[in-house]
């Protein structure tokens, strides 16, 4: 089940969803003619990436893919840093 979505061209930051525990993945695209990239973060609620710092779950270049993400339990955001074309979704089994 599809949990959050997120696209655009540049960095965005995406609402809070929830997650129960699941197994989770994360789905993405990357596209564009100059050097596109992503990097994907699944921020706690209440944390900030500025403020708290983290890891990217995904750091792509121009490609389509998934990888699995193991994230407990609670209220999440997608923050994205990118350039050119992406799309970033969080699934979980429920």
């Amino acid at each position: 089940m599809k949990v959050a979505e997120l696209s655009g061209t540049t960095n965005k930051r995406g609402d809070v969803f929830e997650l129960n525990g699941g197994k989770q993945r994360i789905v993405y695209t990357v596209a564009g003619q100059y050097s596109p990239y992503v990097n994907i973060y699944v921020i706690p609620e209440g944390n900030s990436l500025e403020r708290d710092g983290g890891f990217p779950e995904v750091t792509m270049a121009s490609v389509s893919g998934e990888t699995l993400m193991y994230k407990g339990a609670g209220r999440h955001y997608l923050d994205v840093s990118g350039n050119g074309d992406w799309m970033v979704a969080v699934e979980e089994e429920r």
